[in-house]
């Protein structure tokens, strides 16, 4: 049975797509103004730091409006007037990533440490949606999240970042 789905979350590392083919006009980076993601320790000198990324969710953003496109497929003729009786109509989707991005001053376990916070962060934000209605939801991810890499990864840690990045789909 194929499932269309509007978005996806990724608990888990083997749940990861494999990676889209994209063209540089496709990406759309921006900062999200409503949360500033980005804890930066900038007294620390960068000299030697190991930066890991995961993708953390994609989904269909519903508050971009599609693009539509309408073409005749079918001309009608009334007497020697032509006119179109038949069209087909095509949206394009816009679509979102977040990626997370979490540098070290030294090569440590990493991967573990975002793994099993993410999914601490993940039952932190289900709470957080159960008890006020979903509004809560991703603050209470954002802190667990940060505090839980903050705890595993200590002084080691000089960043995390969540990266909004969007593209246009296809046309459907």
């Amino acid at each position: 049975m194929n499932k269309n789905f509007d978005g996806q979350i990724y608990f888990d590392e083997k749940d990861l797509p494999k990676a889209e083919k994209m063209f540089a006009d496709d990406v759309i980076t921006e900062s999200d103004e409503t949360h500033p993601i980005e804890i930066e320790l900038s007294e620390i000198q960068l000299t030697d730091t190991v930066i890991y990324e995961r993708k953390l969710a994609s989904w269909k953003d519903l508050t971009t409006l599609p693009k539509i496109r309408t073409k005749c497929v079918k001309i009608c003729r009334i007497g020697p007037i032509k006119t179109c009786c038949g069209w087909k109509t095509q949206i394009k989707w816009y679509y979102r990533t977040a990626t997370l991005i979490v540098s070290t001053k030294k090569p440590s376990d990493i991967k573990n440490a975002v793994e099993n916070c993410i999914k601490t962060a993940a039952i932190a934000a289900a709470i957080a949606a159960i008890v006020s209605g979903g509004s809560a939801a991703v603050g209470a991810a954002e802190k667990v999240l940060y505090s839980c890499l903050l705890s595993k990864l200590g002084d080691n840690l000089l960043s995390v970042r969540i990266d909004l990045s969007g593209r246009w789909g296809d046309w459907s």
